[in-house]
């Protein structure tokens, strides 16, 4: 009999210890706290109440292509459509008049959108044309020294340039395909 009294007191105290920890453990997997806003940096996907810690870390500059508009905060990462075009080219130029090789450098202008032409033409007279930049592509008209260059190209995913373009002077028009490789 004794035995029987053992069980039957091992019954009732496992019983509410068992319909305890039930209790406990469903309470605590409700309750999940965290970020529940996508667009956080550390959204949470298991969290089920918004417990105010969402943190929006990101570009913040409108000019780059990984802007994030719910960004609050930079994190000094923004990327530039026009830092893909930096660097220096070996052009092979060739013209109405004739076929030129020389070195362009693409530099940057404070404009976001906006870059610096260094030595267009390989001339002797070194010729610096402002350019935009719209994905990869170039376009610019604009006139230095007396001389307005016009036109337009792009950057393909090899780093290979290609322009067409159109020199403009009193005495002469000299159209021009260029073509630079990335060094």
């Amino acid at each position: 009999m004794n035995y029987y009294k053992t069980l039957k007191m091992k019954k009732l105290f496992t019983s509410p210890l068992l319909v305890i920890f039930v209790f406990a453990l469903t309470i605590s997997s409700c309750k999940k706290d965290g970020c529940t806003d996508p667009h956080a940096s550390n959204y949470r996907s298991y969290a089920k109440n918004d417990d105010g810690s969402c943190e929006y870390i990101g570009c913040t500059n409108p000019a780059a292509e990984n802007y994030d508009q719910w960004a609050l905060e930079d994190d000094n990462h923004c990327d530039f459509v026009r830092d893909k075009f930096f660097g220096v080219y070996q052009v092979e130029d060739a013209c109405t008049s004739d076929n030129y090789s020389y070195s362009l450098t693409i530099t940057a202008l404070p404009d976001f959108k906006k870059v610096l032409l260094n030595n267009l033409g390989g001339f002797e007279s070194v010729a610096n044309v402002p350019a935009t930049i719209y994905g990869n592509v170039v376009t610019f008209n604009d006139s230095i020294n007396g001389h307005v260059f016009e036109g337009g190209g792009a950057l393909n995913e090899n780093g290979t340039l290609t322009i067409d373009y159109t020199i403009i002077t009193n005495e002469i028009q000299e159209n021009c395909h260029l073509v630079g490789i990335r060094q």
